[in-house]
């Protein structure tokens, strides 16, 4: 029997961008131990197609994608060609944006993979990967990614290490991330500790918030007080009204649901801006 011959070139619109993405989240759910050689068959399948796609970016943030595919199914050397792959077209389009988002992509998957697979130096290649990113912004959401990431998996003075590379809202929700990360691990210290390195206007009294509804729930009750009490000072001394009320309504909320009905009400009353004042109270109702 002859083996049955491979589409041309002519023929890839019928395996487009869609029935590539389709053939990878395919190589993803098939990815157990049960349906291992249909996974290949699928990421092998993805990568055919994706040799055929002429548009650089699309073609590097796809490989990526399967990339990923790739760690689910057991392969490491294959995924970790694909993003070299990817990273070396990537470094190749000209366009200064085009390629910076596309960077950006591949330093995700990355992150991505990490969560499937434990390993210093694939830490390393996705940190090596967001350095290259040369626009800030997205150089920061890259690498506040993989703090995250780090985080969440307890590597927290490595997460921090990452952090510490940034500037601006992109460390601050680094931070974010990190004390979230923190908080689940019950380590409440450390939490107020990165908290307050938090620089932007309005995130610091949120998280404080946060932290203090997590230390009330744990039992905490006068050290939840204080960081509650902290939060609403910092959240009162914003300057821009609308971005004012913005926050010590969510603050409010957040009481609400800690049960502090009372506290809720009380802080609402400070709240100038009667959109705001309006949104704590019906939640405030719907509750009692």
């Amino acid at each position: 029997m002859k083996p049955e011959r491979l589409p041309t070139t002519h023929q890839a619109p019928k395996q487009g961008p869609r029935e590539l993405l389709r053939l990878s989240d395919i190589a993803r759910a098939q990815a157990g131990p049960d349906h291992l050689a249909e996974a290949r068959q699928s990421c092998l399948e993805a990568e055919r197609v994706a040799a055929q796609i002429e548009n650089a970016r699309f073609r590097a943030s796809v490989l990526s994608y399967i990339a990923v595919a790739w760690v689910k199914v057991g392969d490491f050397a294959e995924a970790e060609r694909l993003l070299s792959e990817a990273e070396r077209i990537a470094a190749q389009i000209k366009d200064v944006l085009s390629r910076d988002v596309t960077l950006s992509e591949i330093a995700v998957a990355r992150v991505e993979a990490l969560h499937l697979v434990e390993g210093e130096q694939l830490w390393s290649d996705a940190e090596r990967a967001a350095s290259q990113i040369k626009d800030a912004g997205f150089r920061g959401f890259a690498l506040s990614e993989i703090a995250g990431a780090r985080a969440k998996v307890g590597q927290f003075i490595e997460a921090e290490r990452v952090a510490a590379q940034m500037k601006g809202g992109s460390r601050d929700t680094a931070l974010i991330h990190i004390a979230a990360a923190r908080a689940e691990a019950g380590q409440f210290a450390e939490v107020e500790r990165v908290a307050a390195q938090i620089k932007g206007a309005g995130l610091q009294p949120l998280v404080l918030s946060y932290i203090a509804a997590a230390r009330t729930e744990a039992g905490h009750v006068v050290k939840g007080r204080r960081l509650w009490s902290n939060a609403e000072h910092i959240a009162a001394q914003i300057k821009i009204a609308s971005f004012r009320d913005s926050t010590l309504s969510v603050i409010a909320v957040a009481r609400v649901e800690a049960g502090q009905f009372g506290e809720a009400e009380r802080i609402a009353s400070q709240i100038e801006i009667v959109f705001y004042r309006a949104k704590v109270l019906a939640y405030l109702a719907s509750k009692l």
